[in-house]
């Protein structure tokens, strides 16, 4: 059975929002660089996580290139 979607963000997702509200805006690469450095975390898992906080309506993103920001 799947898990109740949480309108509240999750400590994982409250990690990434620390690094942006830090930053004021960041790149998936950079997000899952900084949050590297104290426990190792793939790309795409930053990815995931930004496309959930957006479907929450936490946070926006735009396409520079390649980059998803």
């Amino acid at each position: 059975m799947a898990r109740p979607v949480s309108t509240t963000p999750t400590d994982a997702e409250r990690a990434i929002l620390e690094v942006l509200w830090k930053h004021k805006e960041a790149s998936v690469r950079d997000v899952a660089d900084e949050l590297s450095r104290s426990k190792p975390v793939a790309y795409t898992t930053v990815l995931t996580m930004f496309k959930i906080l957006e479907s929450k309506g936490f946070v926006s993103h735009r396409n520079a290139g390649r980059a998803f920001i």
